[in-house]
């Protein structure tokens, strides 16, 4: 517990000191969001998620409840993260460096959580080199100065897996495992793909009837930890929304005629036939872009088939892409100099192309024995399920792939305890 709290300190001194050298340009808090504001924003290049959690969070924190608008109920985003932010808020006003602050904690206490996961899985020297590979893996330090709920939903994903490693398997341990996996997908909607690596976890150990039994128990448990949520959002917004409905975005940017496999907004002269206004014209929009990507995909099968390889090439595209949005407005009030910008990006790339490399490598020389760790399957499966979502269903975005980084460091920590010491991967789970 030691080593485990040293690198999270560790972790936490580089994060916070990162988000406290960036002096980013300050947002627009409370009030009504005019088209006035809103055009400075989309000009600055400030109109973005990072924007819309902050103002999601000051009207929550606030007393305007989940909104976009004093009195426009919204059910944009998952709550957990705005939630979270607005506490923040409630404590310290809207300030965004607070937020920031909060998301340096949260990569921070990601480091000791993915130690104690690895060392269950392999040892101490793999969950070492991992946490410590983690406290200073550029990437993830870049998404700390960033309102975005990525580095939050990466210890989500830590630590459900922690959490399954130390649960003995008991009646109620589907119950408990859905009621966590609820919550992860109250943070993220892709957390859902949980539910998968449950069942791949559990596989091989369980008689079919239990395993049959135990999966229907853990997505019911999930389904039900999300309904208050969904009853929320049906009775606020005059329409079924089960979670989110950016959901219906994502997918148009994945599907349509200008599609490359990156995020593409929808154009005027599309969204200009919703009349509509407040969070009427936030559903209608949802139901066109989702009618307009289906008709897409049915439409048009060979090009969807050529955009898999390019959603998943942008997927993977370098850490250096997180600066897009630590540096984002006008170019005389970005917080990073021209002449840093370069080797910081250089790094950043250079750190996730690493892992990337490493995390291929090690499923290569010891993907049998790999597979053979239950909590190292389940995992697995989520990345497959991840590729499948962010490569077909959606679209290939590097963000999305930011909160798998520290489950990639499991994967790739035999190869590198390998590489640091000689030692051979133990064989067998």
């Amino acid at each position: 517990m030691r080593r485990a709290a040293g690198l999270g300190a560790l972790a936490l001194v580089v994060r916070v000191a990162f988000v406290l050298a960036v002096d980013r340009p300050s947002l627009p808090s409370g009030g009504v969001l005019t088209k006035a504001i809103t055009d400075r924003l989309m000009a600055e290049g400030l109109f973005n998620d990072a924007f819309f959690y902050h103002r999601t969070a000051d009207l929550l924190a606030s007393g305007h409840g989940f909104s976009s608008n004093p009195g426009v109920p919204t059910a944009q985003w998952p709550p957990v993260f705005p939630a979270l932010l607005s506490l923040v808020y409630r404590v310290t006003g809207p300030e965004p460096l607070a937020g920031e602050l909060l998301n340096a904690f949260h990569g921070a206490l990601t480091v000791p959580a993915l130690y104690l996961l690895v060392t269950r899985v392999f040892g101490r020297l793999e969950a070492t080199i991992a946490a410590a590979a983690l406290a200073v893996l550029p990437g993830q330090i870049l998404w700390a100065g960033v309102l975005l709920s990525e580095v939050l939903y990466g210890l989500v994903l830590v630590g459900f897996f922690l959490l399954v490693s130390v649960l003995p398997r008991r009646p109620w341990t589907p119950l408990a495992l859905g009621l966590a996996i609820g919550l992860a997908t109250l943070t993220r909607g892709e957390a859902i793909l949980l539910v998968p690596a449950m069942v791949a976890i559990w596989w091989p150990a369980l008689p079919r009837r239990q395993l049959l039994g135990w999966s229907a128990a853990l997505a019911a448990a999930a389904l039900l930890t999300i309904a208050p949520w969904s009853i929320r959002n049906t009775t606020a917004m005059d329409s079924f929304v089960p979670l989110s409905t950016n959901s219906s975005t994502t997918l148009w940017s994945g599907h349509n005629p200008r599609a490359a496999g990156a995020q593409i907004y929808a154009p005027h002269s599309l969204l200009r036939q919703i009349p509509q206004t407040g969070k009427e014209r936030e559903i209608e929009e949802g139901k066109l872009l989702r009618r307009e990507a289906f008709d897409y995909m049915t439409s048009h099968p060979v090009r969807e088939l050529e955009l898999i390889p390019l959603k998943l090439l942008n997927l993977n595209r370098g850490d250096s892409f997180g600066l897009e949005w630590v540096n984002a407005g006008p170019p005389p009030t970005r917080p990073i100099g021209h002449d840093l910008v370069t080797p910081i990006a250089v790094t950043a790339d250079l750190g996730y192309y690493a892992l990337l490399g490493a995390t291929l490598l090690s499923l290569v020389l010891f993907g049998r024995e790999l597979w053979r760790r239950d909590i190292v399957r389940g995992v697995l499966v989520l990345f497959a399920g991840a590729l499948v979502m962010y490569g077909f269903v959606y679209y290939g975005n590097y963000r999305y792939r930011a909160p798998l980084e520290p489950l990639m460091l499991l994967v790739a920590a035999p190869l590198l305890a390998r590489l640091g010491s000689l030692r051979a991967v133990p064989g067998g789970a």
